[in-house]
């Protein structure tokens, strides 16, 4: 989606330029996205990009049989529980 920001005032009543930022607010759901805020030299356009971090997960197999390889193969079974 897109948004654009108008009627608001460049400078405050005495002269100074006012510096505006944006920001996301945050959540449960948006915990799964990492954020990235950028915007162009004059700071007219802000884009806000969210990533999805995946989790890595990996199998780490444990036990007291002996693993062997068989034609450059192992074989055994894993039971996953979540």
């Amino acid at each position: 989606w897109q948004h654009t920001f108008e009627g608001v005032p460049m400078y405050t009543p005495d002269g100074q330029e006012i510096e505006y930022s944006i920001d996301e607010l945050e959540s449960i759901e948006l915990n799964k996205y990492s954020k990235t805020i950028t915007s162009n030299e004059n700071k007219t356009e802000f884009t806000i990009k969210n990533t999805l971090n995946v989790q890595s997960s990996g199998i780490t197999k444990t036990g007291t049989e002996k693993l062997r390889a068989t034609n450059g193969k192992v074989n055994y079974k894993i039971n996953y529980i979540a």
